[in-house]
């Protein structure tokens, strides 16, 4: 077999191949470290999350949704909201 002017025979293939699943083997090693890091992760972000719009929230409820001090915490100010569009439907195929 001839790859970009290279000869491979078959114990080049095999010890390819043995390279192969030694990285496969190394990379769901990290995986393994990785995952419970990045759970953590998602955990901690979805929480702060949580106490970010819980604080946007009593904002709009002391200040009003379409207040500075609302567009200020993050929020989009009511009067700057798109107006819904109209809703059509799809006409039907007819057989």
């Amino acid at each position: 077999m001839k790859v970009n002017s290279t000869t491979y025979t078959g114990e080049t293939i095999a010890a390819l191949d043995t390279a192969v699943g030694t990285a496969d083997s190394l990379v769901d090693q990290k995986r393994a470290e990785l995952t419970p890091l990045l759970n953590n992760r998602n955990e901690k972000a979805s929480l702060l999350n949580t106490v970010l719009v819980q604080g946007r929230k009593a904002i709009a409820g002391y200040f009003g949704e379409d207040s500075n001090e609302y567009e200020l915490a993050g929020g989009t100010r009511k009067s700057e909201r798109k107006t819904p569009g109209r809703r059509t439907t799809k006409p039907k195929p007819t057989a």
